[in-house]
């Protein structure tokens, strides 16, 4: 069975990445849109929005890590965006394949390729970037999981 944190913390994933998802898409449709990119460029500006908007949505509010030391700060940091820089990976070449050679809808394919971007993003936050650590100064765990 499920602990009620493990259900909460999902919970609060869920919403920060739908949140996510949503900077995502509509920034990328604005750069398309109203900004004249190209796809790849539009997908690339809006990975890094998202990716900087999830950073602090995940860091604060889904593995309430409080730490603020400059050197905890600084491995979450590159420890997410590299994790991100996998998937946005994923991301940019999935545009590419979908939309660039096989002539699918790019709105359409964008929401697709983001579903299988989640998962992906959670397993990584959950086990690699804000992973449990013991607090140096006091002992205590500096990160809440379920």
């Amino acid at each position: 069975m499920m602990k009620k944190q493990s259900v909460y913390q999902m919970t609060l994933y869920l919403v920060v990445g739908v949140m996510t998802t949503a900077v995502n898409i509509v920034s990328y449709y604005a750069c398309t849109r109203w900004g004249n990119f190209p796809v790849m460029a539009a997908t690339a500006a809006a990975w890094l929005l998202a990716v900087m908007f999830a950073f602090i949505g995940n860091k604060w509010l889904v593995f309430r890590s409080r730490n603020l030391t400059a050197g905890v700060i600084t491995r979450e940091f590159f420890a997410f965006v590299s994790c991100r820089l996998v998937t946005g990976i994923i991301d940019v070449v999935a545009m590419g394949i979908f939309v660039e050679m096989l002539g699918f809808p790019d709105v359409l394919m964008k929401v697709a390729a983001n579903v299988m971007i989640i998962v992906g993003n959670f397993l990584a936050s959950k086990y690699i970037v804000f992973r449990e650590q013991a607090d140096s100064c006091s002992g205590e765990e500096s990160h809440v999981h379920g």
